[in-house]
This record gives structure tokens, sequence and C-alpha cells, in this order.
């Protein structure tokens, strides 16, 4: 039994995607605006990712409609070791690849009946925008996200009841395609923040984040500037940095350098100021986004949340 148990979603969440072409031109400007009962508009001034080229391992695998099998997480996952799914997550938090597409998400997280979940993100195209969710001896549960208008926004949801009461390892994940006739492609899709269980929503339970400047230059000893908001009170954070690009007009990122932040994390915490050396980190020269991962331990409820700036951070030759 407990070999099945420990079978989690390699395939699932390690999967790449093969980058090539040429840069856009920089210093794009964009409004990203959101529906009135969604988080604020703002305007985002920084370039869009430009096209880089993550060293690739394998194609992303989208898994057809229906029971997933468990698979083995894999040294190569953000995180992975062979231990039970659970304590992995309850000591080492939400599970994330270290080389990923937004246009075809994948998190290996706690799930439990009737908790409330909460994505938060951007499109800009209409398109079909699903949610599965998926356990262990569970039917899978598909939602599809509101798409048919560009801008961005924040959904809500409540998982259904028959996940069972208590947390137990779950996968979530979100795909963009498009939504015609004939063979379906990726489309955009700008995550801002998933998360669930009671604590990780209301919100998203961890907001603000903010990273600059725009640009930093490692050899003139340039360091970036990192911070958060938090709305409860995590037991675990991590501070995450990721070079990221577009490729065929999907964001895809890989993982290269991560932190526990130190500081306690508690209701109405600003971390403000952190300094983030692309040095230390063996940065590649590029486009680089911040992440936070924030989560209980499963003694204490489970509850996780994912997010990501809205703020690129240059890394600069």
């Amino acid at each position: 039994m407990l070999s099945s148990r420990v079978q989690i979603l390699c395939i699932l969440v390690c999967g790449t995607t093969i980058v090539s072409g040429q840069q856009p031109p920089k210093g794009s400007t964009r409004s990203v605006t959101g529906p009135s009962n969604g988080p604020p508009a703002y305007t985002h001034t920084s370039p869009e990712p430009p096209v880089v080229a993550p060293v690739p391992t394998r194609p992303i695998i989208i898994m057809p409609p229906g029971p997933l099998p468990w698979l083995h997480i894999d040294p190569e996952c953000h995180g992975g070791n062979t231990q039970p799914p659970e304590k992995v997550l309850s000591e080492r938090g939400p599970q994330f690849p270290s080389e990923f597409s937004m246009s075809n998400l994948s998190v290996v997280g706690f799930v439990k009946g009737d908790w409330p979940m909460v994505l938060d993100y951007e499109v800009k195209q209409p398109g079909l925008f699903l949610l599965s969710i998926s356990a262990e001896g569970v039917a899978p549960f598909f939602y599809n996200l509101e798409g048919t208008q560009p801008g961005r926004r924040q959904q809500i949801l409540r998982i259904p009841a028959r996940f069972g009461n208590q947390p137990t390892a779950g996968h979530f994940a979100v795909q963009a395609l498009t939504n015609k006739p004939g063979e379906a492609t990726p489309v955009f899709l700008r995550v801002y923040g998933i998360g669930a269980g009671e604590r990780a929503v209301g919100s998203v339970a961890i907001d603000q984040l903010h990273f600059t400047p725009p640009s930093v230059r490692p050899k003139d000893k340039q360091t970036a500037l990192y911070g958060f908001h938090s709305h409860a009170d995590f037991e675990k954070v991590t501070a995450e940095f990721q070079l990221v690009g577009l490729s065929d007009g999907a964001v895809v990122g890989r993982l290269e350098y991560q932190e526990d932040v130190k500081d306690l994390v508690r209701r109405d915490t600003e971390i403000q100021n952190k300094p983030w050396d692309p040095r230390k980190a063996k940065a590649a020269p590029g486009q680089h986004l911040f992440q936070v991962r924030a989560w209980y331990t499963l003694k204490k409820g489970g509850d996780w949340v994912i997010a990501w700036s809205p703020q690129l951070v240059r890394v600069e030759e």
C-alpha cells in the first residue's frame, strides 16, 4: 500500500517546454484590468517575458481526463524525494516543477473536501481554461474557468465533498488551450496565485508581491529587492526565483534559486526589502520572476498557497 502512496506525479509536475526564437523588443507597456469584484486594476510597465532558452529535459505531458496514475516523486522534481507524499507536502510544502509552463501548470498539494480554493490569473484571448483536481481513489473534479474576456481576475470555488474530510495529497492542474474545432494548442495564461484551504483563501493569502528594480547588473554587484504581504500565520515560507520567457505565446520558466524566509510570517505581516543577489543565485541573464510558497504542516491543517510577482527583474550580462 505504501509503495502506491509514494508514487506522485513526476511526469505530471516535472516536465518542461523546449524554447527557441528571438527576443521581442524591450520596454513594452501593458495595462491589466480585472472585473469589478476581482483584484484592483493596475498598470504594469515591465516588458513582457522575452523568449529565453531554459535547458529542456523532456516535454510536458498533458494527462487525459480520467483517473490519474500516481507516480513517483522524482529527485528532479521541486523538492522531490521518495518519502510518503503527505510527509513531503507537510515538510516541504506544495510541490511545483522546477521547469514549467503557466499554460499547463501543475501543482501537488493537500486537498480536502469542502475546502475553498483560489486562482488569480490573467488571460489575453478567449479559450478553454480548465482546472482539474485529482486524488487517489476519488473521481477527478473538472472546472471551466472564466476566460471569455481579456484581463486579470480571481476565481474562488469549493472543492467537492467527495475528496474527504481529511487533507490528502492531490494534484491541481490548470490548462489554457484554444477552444475551436481542430487540434487544441496552448494559449497565454499568466498565473499570479493559487491556493487551497480556509486560511489560504479569502483572496490569495500571500499578496502584494514586489520585485525591483527592473534590471540589475551582477558584475557591478547590484542586487534586487523583494517582499510580500501575508493574510495568515503561515508556519513555513520559501522565496524562489525563476528565469522566464515566452514560447509559442506561453509563459515558461525554470527555477534558479530558493531560500527559506526566516522572518516570522504572521497575519498582516509585510516582509520588505529582502535582498536577492543574482551572483549568489548564479542567475542566468534574462528576466526573472519572484515566487512565494507558504503552507501549514499537515498537523496544523495543510493549507497552502503559491504566489508570483507581477514585476519582472532582468539580470543583465
